[in-house]
């Protein structure tokens, strides 16, 4: 059955309540809805039936209207001129709508119909006069290229056509790093500890040197008849170091 504005009104419950008890679909209250709509209101979701009507058919009605709510005249905002929805836009074939709401930076301009991107927000932006693309950089063999923005930490420079990286962000950081090995080298220096690390051959000048109770336990092996096997077994040293003590005594 179609619901109009005269069409049975009488016949309804008037409030919300009764007509679930009554399992009807509709009440109608005597009310305004917010838009003025004197009619029918459905019980499951308590929706005007003229607004979902008009919502239908997209109907925008510009007489001013009094609000049930505040009581006060709230004229109906009409649709800005220019005005395109994005679906018909779409349907139309054509790039950009416009519904004259402000984008998040405030433009009140088109959108792109494929993203909903404010078109001025992504205005292509003016290259460097000295722009350079890394692509172009590495067809011409040049070291950098310059695109005209700014690094992670503000540098405006060219940037390393092997990694893309900034080039001034890469000499700060080889001079921090030469900082700071000096640094290394000179509490080194300070604490001693300059002396070779690692392994190293027997016979390296400075290489390290057997215990005195060693160097007695091997004497005394030695002149046993021990071999230098069964010598390195018994102090638990390695070959290489019995074998440089046991050379020079």
């Amino acid at each position: 059955m179609t619901i109009t504005h005269e069409n049975n009104i009488g016949n309804w419950p008037q409030k919300r309540k009764e007509a679930l008890e009554t399992d009807a679909a509709y009440y109608f209250t005597g009310k305004p809805c917010s838009h003025g709509h004197t009619v029918l209101r459905t019980v499951q979701q308590g929706i005007c039936t003229g607004c979902r009507s008009d919502k239908w058919r997209g109907q925008v009605n510009p007489v001013p209207h009094v609000s049930s709510r505040k009581g006060v005249l709230n004229p109906r905002v009409p649709r800005p001129e220019g005005y395109l929805s994005r679906i018909d836009a779409k349907s139309q074939g054509i790039a950009e709508y416009f519904i004259g709401k402000p984008c998040l930076r405030g433009h009140i301009a088109k959108r792109y119909v494929l993203n909903g991107r404010c078109v001025e927000c992504y205005q292509p932006k003016v290259q460097h006069k000295d722009y350079l693309s890394r692509d172009d950089a590495d067809a011409q063999g040049l070291p950098t290229f310059f695109t005209g923005k700014v690094c992670s930490h503000g540098h405006l420079s060219p940037r390393a056509t092997v990694n893309g990286r900034c080039v001034e962000c890469a000499a700060a950081k080889a001079k921090q790093y030469k900082i700071e090995q000096y640094q290394r080298e000179e509490l080194k220096r300070i604490h001693g500890l300059n002396k070779p690390t690692g392994p190293q051959p027997f016979n390296m000048p400075g290489y390290g040197s057997l215990h005195p109770k060693h160097q007695e336990v091997a004497q005394k092996m030695r002149a046993s008849g021990s071999n230098i096997f069964e010598i390195c077994k018994v102090i638990k040293k390695s070959y290489f170091l019995v074998n440089n003590y046991l050379a020079q005594n």
